[in-house]
């Protein structure tokens, strides 16, 4: 029982360093008035889900215990608005004999998403259903395995 309720509090404690950190981005990008990271050449809205992922879910993604097409990070509706899309589970694929775990990319619905999703959302014909990237995460990898795999669809997201 004292483990459950300090899982919990850890999860909410995660939830709320999430939150802070995306205020503490979005103040910072309307502070300098960047739409672009100019060293990567990186939308600065998948550039958030970068940031976001390898701060707070990249355990998730290396170690997935969600069902086929369900969320695996982020979780609370809080941070499904404040991030603005979803790292569905898709299943596992085998390439040159190493386990992936495959995640699709989704925009989540609703208004309070940031814009640049929005748009993205009313721009796709399949809207919540569209896929704006696959990501194919190593098993059990490292933190800088799954910076590296969400680096690499960069040329997908627009």
């Amino acid at each position: 029982m004292l483990r459950q309720k300090k899982e919990r509090l850890q999860y909410v404690i995660d939830r709320l360093e999430l939150q802070l950190k995306l205020r503490e981005k979005e103040l910072h990008r309307v502070l300098c008035k960047r739409s672009y990271s100019s060293s990567s050449n990186m939308p600065n809205k998948w550039t958030k889900v970068v940031s976001a992922v390898c701060k707070y879910g990249w355990k998730k993604l290396v170690n997935p215990t969600v069902d086929l097409h369900k969320t695996a990070f982020p979780k609370s509706p809080a941070d499904l608005e404040n991030l603005g899309v979803r790292f569905d589970f898709a299943g596992t694929i085998l390439k040159d004999g190493k386990k992936y775990h495959r995640f699709q990319v989704q925009v989540n619905a609703g208004n309070k998403i940031p814009k640049s999703w929005k748009e993205w959302r009313e721009r796709n014909p399949k809207g919540t259903h569209g896929i704006v990237a696959t990501v194919e995460i190593p098993d059990g990898g490292t933190k800088d395995d799954v910076q590296h795999a969400l680096n690499q669809v960069n040329d997908q997201i627009d």
